[in-house]
This record gives C-alpha cells, sequence and structure tokens, in this order.
C-alpha cells in the first residue's frame, strides 16, 4: 500500500522528528553533531527557512521550521538526511540507512500560539526528560537563545514567544518560568507482538564485537582525522550560544582539537579563573595528524635514534667501556629546540630534505 501525500500548508510551522535506524544511538560522537549543524546551515542558506527549535539527541533530532513554501519542506528534509547520512556513514565505517524511516511531521498554524509554546518546551526539555541533563541547557538545543537572548547562527525566535511580552528580557523571563513547569510524562514502549509465541522460547545470541586478528595493527593515517574550519566555525558559534557553561564547553572542545579564536578565549578565560593572570598564554592546543605530520615525526625519530647511536659509539670508543643500556637516554636540548646544525635531516629513503622540530 502506497503512503499518503503529506498536506502541506502556508503560514504553518511544523514539528519534524527523525530517528536513527533500529534506534541506534549513532548521534553521540562530537564531530557527527557539528556536521549536522553545518549541513543544517548549508540547507538555510539554500532554501532561506525559518529554523526556531532544534535539539539533536542521542538517537533522534527534533526540528520545529517553517519553510517559505510549502513545497520547500520535502526538499529541506531530503537534503539534511541525504547528505547527513552519507557523510555519518563514512565517518562510521558503515554501510546502509541510517535514518529509520521518512521523517515525521505535524503542523499547525501560526495563529495556534499555546501550541507553539508546547512544542517549543517540550523540544527543549527532551534531554531534561531523557535524564541527560537537570535544566534545561544543552549545547545542541536552543534553548539558551531563547533564555539569554543570544544568536547561535542558525535558529531564530518564534512569533508565539515574541507575543509573551513587550520586550525581549520579559519574554525570555516568561518562557523561563512557563518552562520551568514542565513535568515529563514516561511513554510506553511500543512492541511488535507478530509472532510472539513462535519468538518466545529463542535466545540472544551472546556474540559480542568483532574481534582484531592477532597480529594486526593500525597503521598512523587509519586514524588520522582532517579538520574543516567551516564546519568548526558553525558548531562552535551553536555550542557556545546555547551552553550552560563556557568554560566547560571550551575545554570539551579543546580536547577534540579545536584551535578556533572562541575555544581559546574559553581558555583565557579559565586561565584567569585560577590563576588571576591576564597576560598567560592559552594552553597549546591538541592538533590532528595530517600525513605529512606523520612523516616528519617518523623522520625525527628515525634521525634522534640514528644520532644516539652514533654517539654511544664514539663514547665506547673513548673509554672503551662496556656500554649501559639502562642509563642512556637521549637528551632534549636545552629550549625545547635542537642546534643550528640538527634543524634539517634527510628521511631514510634520501628522497625528502624536511625540518625537523623539536616538539
Amino acid at each position: 500500500m502506497s503512503r499518503l501525500n503529506r498536506d502541506f500548508k502556508t503560514r504553518h510551522s511544523y514539528h519534524i522528528t527523525v530517528r536513527c535506524n533500529n534506534r541506534d544511538f549513532r548521534l553521540t560522537s562530537l564531530d557527527c553533531r557539528k556536521v549536522l549543524l553545518y549541513t543544517i546551515q548549508k540547507a538555510i542558506e539554500k532554501y532561506d527557512f525559518k529554523l526556531y527549535a532544534l535539539c539533536i539527541m542521542s538517537n533522534h533530532i527534533h526540528y520545529l521550521m517553517e519553510p517559505q513554501q510549502p513545497d520547500d519542506l520535502p526538499k529541506i528534509m531530503h537534503l539534511l538526511n541525504w547528505y547527513s547520512a552519507m557523510c555519518f556513514n563514512r565517518m562510521l565505517n558503515r554501510t546502509g540507512h541510517f535514518w529509520e524511516k521518512r521523517y515525521h511531521a505535524t503542523g499547525f498554524p501560526h495563529t495556534d500560539k499555546k501550541r507553539a509554546l508546547n512544542t517549543l518546551r517540550y523540544i527543549h526539555a527532551n534531554p531534561k526528560a531523557a535524564g541527560m541533563q537537570q535544566g534545561m541547557f544543552y549545547d545542541f538545543s536552543n534553548y539558551g537563545v531563547y533564555d539569554r537572548l543570544g544568536d547561535d547562527g542558525l535558529t531564530t525566535w518564534h512569533p508565539a514567544f515574541l507575543a509573551l511580552g513587550e520586550t525581549l528580557e520579559e519574554c525570555a523571563a516568561k518562557y523561563r518560568g512557563f518552562c520551568k513547569k514542565y513535568r515529563s510524562q514516561p511513554k510506553k514502549e511500543r512492541r511488535n507482538h507478530w509472532g510472539k509465541n513462535v519468538l518466545k522460547g529463542l535466545k540472544k545470541s551472546g556474540k559480542g564485537k568483532k574481534k582484531t586478528p592477532p597480529g594486526q595493527l593500525g597503521l598512523p593515517w587509519d586514524t588520522r582525522e582532517f579538520v574543516n574550519p567551516e564546519v568548526e566555525a558553525v558548531a562552535e558559534k551553536f555550542i557556545f550560544a546555547n551552553c550552560y557553561n563556557p568554560k566547560v564547553a571550551g575545554n570539551i572542545l579543546r580536547r577534540e582539537g579545536c584551535s578556533t579564536s572562541r575555544v581559546k578565549s574559553a581558555e583565557q578565560l579559565e586561565l584567569r579563573a585560577v590563576t588571576g593572570n591576564e597576560k598567560l598564554e592559552p594552553a597549546r592546543v591538541s592538533r590532528k595528524m595530517t600525513l605529512l605530520q606523520i612523516v616528519i615525526e617518523f623522520c625525527k625519530r628515525y634521525m634522534l635514534h640514528s644520532t644516539s647511536l652514533d654517539a654511544r659509539k664514539e663514547n665506547q670508543t673513548n673509554s672503551n667501556t662496556p656500554p649501559n643500556h639502562h642509563t642512556f637516554h637521549p637528551t632534549k636540548p636545552p629550549g625545547g629546540v635542537l642546534a643550528p646544525n640538527q634543524t634539517t635531516g634527510r628521511c631514510p629513503w634520501g628522497a625528502l630534505e624536511v625540518k625537523v622540530p623539536f616538539v
């Protein structure tokens, strides 16, 4: 039986929900969420729709949006789901359907302000209802834009929110009090009862995760990651606008290897709070390894090892004493840099001359 056609109307807001296939928790990765925020920005630039609410959970996503034309909504969701699924399958090294089925959409007109506010509160309270947060603030929900009246670069305020008061501060205060009254209701889990008598006696298989064959080690370039500045900028603007504590968000992004101005500013605030010194430089941010850095690191270790062997042989010939393998360690030059005659070297195959800084 064919599916019923959707009836989209003008001047309507649509609450849209999409869920991962088999209800798997595929959206827990920070990189996947960054790519999803970047995809949403590209969809907004192409179709110019209004995104009133957004909440990215571990296995599903909530949207509240209003397209310019009713026929644009299927195109918007096709772009979001298709592009994100292609990216996630490559990032997670998987194949097949990423999203469970076609998106669920319910619409209501702008005149229904009560339903609009209830829908906004329901979307923003999803992390709290799931036990992920104690309050309403969530790094990947735009509640912070409504509470602190900020700008995350993706979402905007709903007309029902703007009708709560004469000023934005009054609207934010009333919506904050409205959200505090929310009480989540437990949902009954729906189960399929077809064939329950046949499947009653079956047991789950005890197969666990696939074991790595012995003797196979991963190569350095198998785990390297690529950083896209545009994706990082979109994600960090959204996170810092909606997170509860910018210092904590900055620490998380710094551990993931981000080094943009927002992360450095959050790190600088943390250093000032701890030490009270405003002239301290931020700590070094961990960087992702590229293929060139891997080659340089390999060459550096090779040359340090060969240099240490030559030095040990020279000491042995001068002192005529047996080598001591337990106390010999290559020393680090003073200041953390190599001598001028040691800054350049050749790779083992002698085909590439690279600079070898001491880390």
